[in-house]
């Protein structure tokens, strides 16, 4: 290993660890010691991750509050530190440990904030597609070609099942307003970006969310006729089926019509 890379490996295990070998290759300088002087930059690299988390997670912080947030940050920084050169995947692992932190975990509404703020980062970075599907695509469809047609969505779509009434909180402090108390509350939503580049959430209703988890699994609309029929009256399938396609078209959700 060449004496640079060493060098760099150390001063790296000094910020993430407690490995203090490398200050055997700091010089006595000054009034501070050698210590003081590397948790100079240790104290700094903190402060770094702490902004990181406070910037990906604004609402986040802002339902914690100061005093919690901080236990978070300084729990997670501990438990997670970071192995990338970008700190866009820093926090990629919060929701997981708010879910199985001993003491986050007993309010299962931070998990899903922290979820739904690192999707809507997903939507903002996702790759962009060369075209959007339009509505007239759908209304110049022969009727022989409706049972085949199959989706594919544009980068940035994706869904989120919450449990409890946490996009409904994270909006209100969105808002500058006080969320309304936890509770339990399952609602569906369709997170994408949209052709202003503005990252976007809506409300759907069930029938919706298993129709997009069926198009993104590369059923055709016959088959997600058919699997409708198990929550649907079948005389509300086709309306209903055509009403979500036409409203997914004009958000720029679709990314292309195919059979």
């Amino acid at each position: 290993m060449s004496t640079l890379k060493k060098l760099q490996d150390d001063f790296s295990a000094y910020l993430l660890t407690e490995d203090d070998e490398i200050i055997n290759l700091v010089m006595e300088q000054g009034e501070l010691d050698k210590y003081s002087r590397l948790n100079i930059y240790k104290n700094a690299y903190n402060v770094r991750l702490r902004s990181c988390i406070e910037t990906d997670h604004p609402m986040l912080a802002l339902y914690l509050g100061d005093e919690l947030f901080e236990k978070m940050v300084s729990a997670y920084i501990s438990e997670y530190p970071s192995k990338f050169t970008s700190l866009r995947y820093f926090c990629d692992a919060l929701p997981h440990y708010l879910k199985q932190d001993e003491f986050f975990k007993t309010v299962p509404i931070l998990a899903e904030i922290a979820s739904f703020e690192r999707l809507m980062m997903s939507a903002f970075d996702a790759a962009e597609a060369d075209k959007r599907a339009s509505i007239n695509e759908l209304q110049k469809l022969e009727p022989d070609n409706w049972p085949t047609i199959k989706l594919k969505f544009h980068p940035s779509a994706s869904l989120f099942e919450a449990n409890w009434n946490s996009v409904e909180s994270w909006q209100a402090l969105k808002n500058e307003e006080a969320p309304s108390e936890a509770i339990e509350n399952t609602r569906y939503w369709i997170i994408w970006r949209g052709t202003d580049r503005l990252t976007q959430f809506r409300n759907i209703p069930n029938e919706a969310y298993i129709m997009f988890n069926c198009f993104k699994d590369d059923y055709n609309f016959a088959d997600v006729c058919e699997l409708l029929q198990e929550h649907l009256p079948e005389d509300k399938i086709g309306p209903l089926t055509v009403q979500h396609l036409s409203l997914w078209l004009e958000m720029g959700v679709i990314h292309e019509i195919c059979f």
